[in-house]
């Protein structure tokens, strides 16, 4: 029994002794802390952290990248400074002259109203031709002849041009074919519709050995 009582004593004795330590080191009784240390988490919870306050979970959308910019022109370097003129600057080149208005030319005809005729009609040109052409030599030699056809155009004042051979013989015999017609005098020109008017002829020319 004594034993029991000296136990008892010894257990109240160290409840006292450490009940004398927590409050000391706290200042505060075992009751106290008993007080603040009962806490209900759930009630701690409501009260730190608002209900506004809660993150709900939502799908990041990340943006896709910008179209890539091409890049602009380099830049040019500058270069060294132009080197002045040596001497006065020669001044500007004058304006060429306008080109000439194109000269109007008349058109050459087939066909005419008025054909154009040798000076004395066609008896005068045959003897014209006859009294004038010269045989080549060669031709006559190798036995060359036939008939050339020579076109011209008669001019407006009669003159002839453009002479040349439609169908020849021989160069020789060509050549002089093309050399009578150039001796001929001015034709009478060829009209249509009342005017005169520029005309292309044809002549053959018989080359006959006798």
């Amino acid at each position: 029994m004594k034993k029991n009582l000296q136990s008892i004593t010894l257990l109240i004795a160290g409840m006292l002794i450490f009940s004398a330590c927590t409050e000391e080191k706290t200042g505060k009784s075992p009751e106290q802390i008993t007080e603040i240390i009962d806490v209900d988490p759930e009630e701690l919870v409501k009260d730190t952290v608002p209900s506004d306050s809660i993150i709900q979970d939502e799908p990041v959308v990340v943006p896709p990248p910008p179209p890539p910019v091409p890049p602009g022109p380099m830049p040019v370097p500058p270069g060294p400074d132009p080197e002045p003129w040596p001497g006065p600057i020669p001044e500007p080149l004058p304006e060429p002259p306008p080109a000439p208005e194109p000269i109007q030319v008349d058109p050459i005809l087939d066909f005419t109203d008025v054909e154009a005729v040798f000076p004395g009609g066609v008896e005068a040109m045959m003897k014209f031709i006859s009294d004038n052409i010269k045989y080549p030599e060669i031709d006559k030699e190798m036995g060359t002849q036939g008939r050339v056809y020579v076109q011209f155009v008669v001019e407006k004042d009669g003159s002839l041009s453009n002479i040349s051979i439609m169908r020849g013989v021989s160069k020789t015999i060509d050549r002089e074919a093309k050399r009578v017609i150039r001796l001929m005098p001015k034709w009478k020109p060829a009209e249509a519709a009342g005017k005169i008017v520029r005309c292309r002829s044809r002549l053959p020319i018989t080359f006959v050995l006798d």
